[in-house]
């Protein structure tokens, strides 16, 4: 039985795992792409200019509530914290003031005993101000 191995990359390293290759219907692979080193530039070329859609400061206009929802910290390879600001700016741009949005952080459901629930609630809201949403943003926008 002839084996095929995998190679994945985690975190600095690597993870290998080989299958039986009769058991491997079909191998998809991401095309390759060059590393993002600008992130502020590629997030506003994608807002102003994106893909069947009028840029995002067209879509919203003064008067509307936007919610902008973005994943959780268990998420971290989104990289939320990095790329945020330059959302609610440009939603800005479009003539919503920051008192006009709303962050909504889209949480992860876990079924646990009420007391460990109430207590990762809110360790879940101190980890999102403190580390995955730069403060300045979210005491900008900050709603219930």
């Amino acid at each position: 039985m002839a084996l095929k191995t995998f190679k994945f990359g985690i975190g600095e390293g690597y993870q290998e795992i080989s299958l039986p290759e009769e058991h491997i219907l079909q191998v998809i692979e991401g095309n390759e792409v060059p590393k993002l080193d600008d992130v502020q530039a590629a997030t506003i070329e994608a807002l102003r200019n994106p893909i069947n859609s009028k840029p995002l400061q067209e879509v919203v206009s003064k008067g509307e509530k936007v919610a902008v929802i973005v994943s959780d910290i268990t998420r971290g390879w989104i990289r939320t914290p990095e790329f945020l600001k330059y959302v609610i700016d440009e939603i800005n741009l479009g003539g919503v003031p920051d008192e006009d949005i709303c962050i909504v952080i889209a949480q992860v459901h876990i079924v646990l005993k009420p007391e460990k629930r109430i207590l990762q609630s809110a360790v879940r809201k101190l980890q999102t101000v403190s580390k995955y949403i730069s403060t300045t943003v979210w005491r900008r926008t900050w709603c219930m």
